[in-house]
């Protein structure tokens, strides 16, 4: 309803920025393994520590949420298979759509992700410990960081203006 009550041109440019913001977290998420996104929140994160907030704890929750789109639309994928090789159609019938396949991923993705975060929990070990160092930015990373700063740049200046 929200949406709807904005201009067009605001609506698209909330709708690109939204687009933008999850082919960013996906390419994150495709791209960097799980622990090494843990220890790079948990550098970005680190001044924090100075008003008492367990960091290593919040990179992993944080870690976890972004973590969750892949497990609801594999728990997603998995229970709408498992109807269709039942013979089972949906049809115009869209309550028994929400109920059986939409809510059930929703609790199963849940159970999965806790899971998840005691499995990373239980094997410290792995989470907590170093086992790469930073290395110096090199003359690349500086250009994907400038080209990045440069189109957020645009988005929020085109978002302000229009």
């Amino acid at each position: 309803i929200l949406i709807l009550s904005w201009s067009f041109s605001y609506s698209f440019i909330f709708l690109i920025k939204i687009i933008l913001l999850i082919l960013y977290l996906f390419v994150i998420l495709l791209t960097t393994s799980f622990n090494k996104i843990i220890l790079g929140l948990e550098y970005l994160l680190y001044p924090l520590n100075k008003f008492n907030i367990d960091v290593r704890n919040l990179a992993l929750n944080v870690t976890c949420g972004l973590n969750y789109i892949f497990v609801f639309i594999d728990e997603y994928d998995n229970l709408l298979y498992n109807y269709f090789n039942k013979g089972y159609g949906f049809r115009q019938d869209y309550l028994a759509y929400i109920k059986d396949i939409i809510i059930p991923s929703f609790k199963l993705s849940w159970l999965k992700i806790k899971k998840l975060k005691k499995v990373m929990e239980f094997r410290i070990c792995s989470v907590y410990k170093k086992k790469f160092e930073f290395k110096k930015w090199q003359r690349f990373d500086k250009y994907v960081i400038i080209i990045h700063g440069f189109i957020l740049f645009i988005i929020i200046l085109r978002g302000v203006l229009l």
